[in-house]
This record gives structure tokens, C-alpha cells and sequence, in this order.
């Protein structure tokens, strides 16, 4: 058995509607896997039936059809399967094939033919709490030799259309030229296998398979419409999760068709009583979350407001106890004292060399400065603070430039201060120079010599 579905196959796939940003039909047969994990969603404003037909490489006969129909919390609860078996050269035709609806509890369904039963029992053991819709009579007919496969959602569990994925095995029907058949079979043989196993299950969708271990987000951390970690995590007046960049991207869809703000999930419009409420204890257990788990792959590129849990460049602080003799006065604080033992804190040459240049010329300054005679304690205790304020600024790196420019408010060229403008060079010219300049179409300044266009010129007022 072949699953048509996989995208080293080449399937196509098309929608009667528009579907929502990130999720658009095209991933169910993306060989991407992280748009593959994605699936469908419609667009919010969009409600059943919405059709997804899907046209296969060649001529199939159909065994059984697997639908995942939930995304997040949107699930889609009940479908139509409808096959095409007429030529390309003939209009396209679909028929009925199969229906069915699920209950609370089901988190897929399945579509089988009776006549590949044994088959179809061995290939779906590890698939538990599916619907199965067994397929009898003259509709069996339908699904041979079937060129294309349309699946209808006719009923959501009060929520948006959904797909989280899509298999339909089968076989190249018999009217498939033998080389045909044969390069199928080669590239269902020779297909990638997946590195991760993706599960679209209700319950075992947070579980990723990873080097053989598994690791496991909490369900609650996750945004309720796109099924993804939250950063800012806001709750609903329904009383859903959602993330913040999900209420925005919400609210410029309904602002496109010309309306206000509401709840994703019941349409009910945001007032001063009824609107979203930020979930700080929420957020504050998934920020501890990403810090514990910032080493997992899986959280690579997860947006955060956190820094990452990671060992700092600094070496470890050493004491040593020196004579206070050996300590520079460039370093010493406080009033002077007797030749003491003190311990002081040495610091690695990876952080004093960060400081050295400053440090040194801060040293020198300080050195200049004259030590008057004072005589109360006061001034002694004003003389002490100073000189370990310069000298613990002398050790601090600047980023702060200052320009010895200073502009001159008045012309450039004649001196004049009559109506002036200012130059991006910080240089002003009054505007009889500058209308003398644009007819010698000279845009340079007459001191700097830096060039300027008519754009950059800005108005100056005393």
C-alpha cells in the first residue's frame, strides 16, 4: 500500500476557500515538516461546507482514507468523500463515496473499502479512538481508478474548518502503464523519512520524538488558535488562551471587512466589561518553562521576553587577603588609614581588560589632583567620596562622544543671520547663498566643502 498523500509523490491540492495566514491547504502535502505539522485552518469568517480535493499523480484505486480533523481547538466533526475516475479529457465528475460525523471523544475517522479489510486492519493498529465508515456496494466502484479525491467538512465542532492531516492509500490501478507503476513504487521506496514524528492526536500532539527521547509542553502553554507556545498570553472572556500576536493578527482580519474587535472563538464584540485580560501567572510559568528547557532543539526558535539559561564569561571571583600597602590610591576608598591586612576581591583578566585603558587614564587624572590639608572631618569624609567617584568612573567604559563642532548661527558664505538654513553638517546658509548656489548648482559647503541636496535642507529658527 502507497499513501498518495506523501509529497515525494508530487500530489496536488486545492481549496474552495480562503484559509487562515500559515495555515493553507498546500501543507497537508508539504514536504516541509514544520508546515506539515501546521495543517489546514479556514479563515475565521468561513463556515461549512468547504471542499479540499486533491489530484494524484496517476490513476489510484483506493483503499482507505485517514483524516486528522483537529488543529489546536478548531476540529472539524463531520465529512463527505467524493472520487473522480474520468478521464482528463472529460469534464470532472466527482461522485459520492462516503460519509460520516464523529463523536466528543474520537480524534479521526477512517473511510475503508470492504474487499482490502485485511490490509487495511494491519496498517492501522497504532490508530485508537478513530471512527471507522466501512465503504460497501456500488460505491466501492467509484474509488478505482480515481484520478483526484475531493473531502467535504460539512460540520465543525463550533469552531472554523480544520485538517491537521490527510493519508490515502492505495494502489496504482491496473490501466497505469507498467513504467508508471514502477517509478511510483521507486519513490514511495526511496522517499525521506521524517526526523520527527509528527502526531496529530488530541492528547499526544505535544509530544515530539527527538534522538530517541521525548519531551513534553505542557498543554496550557499552548496558544488555543495556532497550537504553538505563547509569549504573551491573554485570556478570553470564553475563557480560551490565545497569544497576543494571535489577537492582533485577529483583529486586522475583522478590520478589513469593516468590524470591531471581538472573540475569536464566539464573535462577541470586546467592550470595557468584556475583553481580554493579560495571564501574568500563565506567562510567568512558561518563561520558567523556556529558561529550564532553553538547551531543547524544539525551543530553538521560540519567540520570548526571557534571557537563556546559560554560564557566564566571567571566572569565578577569588579573594586574597594583600597589605593595604600594596593597593594603589587610585583604587582605595575611604580616608587613609594604617598598614592593615584587608582582603580584597580580585577580578579575571577577562574583565579588567575591559577597563584597563580607562582605568589607567582615570589613575593619571586622579594622581594630578592635589590633596589639600583639611582639617574636619567633614571635608575629610567629601575628599574620601570623590576620589573613589573619579576613580570608580575611571574604570567604567563610555559611550557617550562629544564633538568639539559647535555651530555658528549664521551664514556660512557672507556671515549674514537673515532667514537661514541648516545644512546636514550642522553649517547654516541664508537663502540669498543658497539661491546663488543652485543656479552655479554648487551643493557643497562653503567651510566644509560636504555635499547636500535640496531635501536635506531644514528651516532654522532664532
Amino acid at each position: 500500500m502507497i499513501n498518495f498523500c506523501c509529497s515525494a509523490l508530487n500530489p496536488t491540492v486545492v481549496c474552495s476557500t480562503v484559509s487562515t495566514d500559515g495555515y493553507e491547504v498546500t501543507n497537508l502535502v508539504s514536504s516541509d515538516a514544520e508546515e506539515a505539522q501546521k495543517g489546514f485552518l479556514a479563515y475565521n469568517a468561513i463556515r461549512p461546507p468547504v471542499s479540499i480535493t486533491i489530484h494524484f499523480i496517476c490513476s489510484v484505486n483506493v483503499s482507505h482514507v485517514i483524516l486528522w480533523p483537529q488543529v489546536g481547538y478548531q476540529k472539524s466533526t463531520g465529512f463527505e468523500i467524493y472520487a473522480n475516475s474520468a478521464p482528463k479529457s472529460k469534464p470532472q465528475i466527482y461522485e459520492k463515496a462516503a460519509f460520516g460525523y464523529l463523536d466528543d471523544d474520537e480524534t479521526g475517522i477512517i473511510f475503508y473499502r470492504t474487499v482490502y479489510y485485511d490490509q487495511y486492519t494491519r496498517s492501522i493498529k497504532h490508530l485508537k479512538s478513530f471512527a471507522q465508515r466501512a465503504i460497501f456496494g456500488s460505491t466501492c466502484s467509484s474509488l478505482n481508478n480515481t484520478r483526484s479525491l475531493q473531502i467535504k467538512i460539512i460540520k465543525t465542532n463550533s469552531s472554523v474548518p480544520a485538517l491537521a492531516k490527510v493519508e490515502v492509500w492505495g494502489k496504482p490501478s491496473k490501466s497505469c502503464d507498467t513504467a508508471v507503476q514502477r517509478n511510483i513504487f521507486k519513490l514511495w521506496t526511496t522517499r525521506i523519512p521524517k526526523k520527527e514524528s509528527v502526531s496529530c492526536g488530541n492528547s499526544e500532539s505535544q509530544l515530539q520524538t527527538v534522538s530517541g527521547a521525548e519531551f513534553e509542553i505542557p498543554e496550557n502553554f499552548l496558544d488555543s488558535v495556532t497550537c504553538t507556545i505563547m509569549t504573551l498570553p491573554f485570556i478570553l472572556p470564553c475563557g480560551k488562551f490565545v497569544d497576543q500576536s494571535t489577537l492582533d493578527r485577529h483583529e486586522q482580519h475583522e478590520a478589513m471587512w469593516g468590524r470591531a474587535p471581538s472573540d475569536p472563538f464566539t464573535g462577541r464584540m470586546f467592550s470595557e466589561n468584556n475583553r481580554p485580560i493579560p495571564a501574568t501567572a500563565l506567562k510567568a510559568c512558561i518563561d520558567k518553562f523556556l529558561i529550564d528547557h532553553s538547551e531543547r532543539p524544539e525551543l530553538a526558535y521560540v519567540p520570548r521576553t526571557v534571557g537563556r539559561k546559560q554560564k557566564s564569561n566571567i571566572h569565578e571571583v577569588s579573594c586574597s587577603t594583600v597589605p593595604l600597602t600594596d593597593i594603589k590610591p587610585t583604587t582605595s576608598v575611604g580616608c587613609p588609614t594604617e598598614n592593615k591586612k584587608v582582603t580584597c576581591v580580585a577580578v579575571s583578566s577577562d574583565v579588567s581588560h575591559l577597563r584597563h585603558k580607562r582605568q589607567r587614564h582615570g589613575s593619571e587624572d586622579i594622581a594630578k589632583t592635589e590633596v589639600h590639608d583639611v582639617e574636619s572631618h567633614e571635608e575629610k569624609i567629601n575628599w574620601s567620596l570623590n576620589c573613589a567617584l573619579e576613580s570608580t568612573l575611571a574604570g567604567l567604559p563610555t559611550y557617550t562622544r562629544f564633538s568639539n563642532h559647535t555651530a555658528v548661527e549664521q551664514c556660512a558664505a557672507c556671515s549674514g543671520d537673515n532667514m537661514l538654513f541648516k545644512l546636514p553638517c550642522k553649517h547654516f546658509l541664508c537663502r540669498k547663498c543658497l539661491v546663488s548656489k543652485k543656479e552655479s548648482k554648487d551643493f557643497s559647503c562653503t567651510l566644509c566643502k560636504a555635499s547636500f541636496q535640496s531635501g536635506d535642507l531644514l528651516r532654522y529658527h532664532v
